[in-house]
């Protein structure tokens, strides 16, 4: 009976392990510039570095908004098969997952993270647009960031 128990406990930390999908020994470099902070691991230095380059030019045509970005931590990684991305506002932060799509008609001739980006960061321009209007000042009352 201890073995089987030993067993069925050994079976199901190793499948909790293949969820969590990273490596819990995984080394995490910062790259700054202008309040967006990419957190990548060190593989991934060049595509930080673009993903810097395309938030300073957005920052750089949109100084007319009303509302500018707030500091926000991106998160790239590529270590799954989805190629998508989302913004979270609470904890305010973004994730990347830059794996290309399969299919480059999806695209056509544009670069997937620089598409990326720009999708993504639009919607951090609505949330930290959102951020100001008086239903997002409730949302602090009931305990929001």
């Amino acid at each position: 009976m201890r073995l089987f128990l030993f067993q069925i406990f050994i079976l199901f930390s190793i499948s909790t392990f293949a969820q969590l999908g990273q490596n819990p020994n995984q080394k995490w470099l910062q790259s700054e510039h202008n309040g967006i902070t990419v957190i990548h691991d060190s593989s991934h230095v060049e595509k930080a570095k673009y993903i810097l380059e395309v938030t300073n030019h957005l920052q750089e045509n949109l100084k007319t908004l009303i509302t500018p970005i707030r500091p926000i931590n991106v998160f790239y990684q590529n270590y799954n098969a989805s190629f998508n991305g989302f913004v979270s506002t609470f904890p305010w932060r973004s994730e990347y997952y830059g794996i290309n799509p399969p299919n480059n008609r999806i695209l056509g001739s544009s670069d997937w993270l620089q598409s990326l980006t720009i999708h993504e960061m639009r919607h951090a321009i609505q949330f930290s647009y959102a951020r100001e209007q008086w239903p997002i000042k409730l949302g602090y009352l009931l305990g929001g960031d």
